[in-house]
């Protein structure tokens, strides 16, 4: 049911919000269905950055920098950290959000990375705090050589790059 989805999607609480935003007491069953379709087609239209108008004919830099405005807009609206993986072409592959200090890759995504060819992927994602790279960041490049580059995106607007080198050895790291 569209209830579930909207549950699903973690929207519940906008529902509620809104609620009481109108001044209504109890929704019917008919109101919180359409909600919940609205929320729902909201989440999916801002789900990619290929979203954005012109995305497709935009060329590689151009995209670079739409990924970027993309991950500041997601995280300052959520406050919460971001990660795509793209190839070099900007053709996003992986997205994912985290929490207001990390976002983890899961096993999908190691594995993911683990099985595809060398030197195939940018790693973006957004630093609330604006910082540069954590010891994970430096790490996750490290780890997978399928990764040429990590991108890590200040909320301020800084963009930090680091382009992968000589991997080295856990021990080494």
């Amino acid at each position: 049911s569209q209830v579930a989805r909207a549950k699903e999607y973690g929207v519940e609480g906008e529902i509620e919000a809104a609620k009481v935003a109108l001044g209504v007491g109890e929704p019917t069953k008919d109101e919180l269905i359409q909600k919940a379709k609205e929320v729902i087609e909201q989440k999916q239209n801002e789900a990619m950055p290929e979203r954005i108008y012109g995305y497709s004919k935009m060329k590689p830099k151009e995209k670079r920098k739409a990924i970027c405005n993309w991950l500041i807009r997601k995280g300052m609206m959520s406050k919460k950290e971001r990660f795509v993986i793209a190839r070099a072409d900007g053709s996003t592959v992986v997205f994912r959000k985290g929490s207001n200090k990390n976002v983890l890759l899961g096993s999908r995504i190691e594995k993911f990375l683990d099985m595809s060819d060398k030197n195939k992927f940018i790693f973006y994602h957004n630093h609330p705090l604006s910082g540069s790279f954590s010891y994970y960041d430096a790490q996750v490049l490290n780890k997978y050589p399928s990764l040429k580059e990590m991108v890590a995106i200040g909320h301020n607007g800084t963009v930090y790059s680091l382009k992968a080198g000589k991997r080295l050895t856990e021990k080494e790291f």
